[in-house]
């Protein structure tokens, strides 16, 4: 398994804790959802990195987004991978 940070833009939640987190997906949907501030380093979110093909990454987000699927397709270009596992 191979731990990533993607790319996002990062903003207060409803509790101190809290962040609200937003990107785009690789087909350029919205994606938005609220984590622990734990899982963001600055303003990357980390995530599990599933599978990667050409310029796309399929990943698994540390939370249930609003509007998609746990699962998301990103760009590879918007993830940093750090560890391999």
């Amino acid at each position: 398994m191979e731990t990533g940070f993607l790319k996002c833009d990062v903003s207060s939640g409803l509790f101190p804790e809290e962040r609200s987190v937003t990107f785009s997906s690789a087909d350029g949907e919205r994606v938005e959802l609220f984590c622990s501030k734990d899982f963001l380093k600055g303003d990357n979110l980390e995530v599990e990195i599933l599978d990667k093909k050409d310029t796309r990454c399929l990943v698994r987000l540390p939370a249930d987004p609003l509007t998609a699927s746990r699962d998301v397709v990103v760009n590879l270009e918007d993830i940093r991978v750090l560890q391999k596992a």
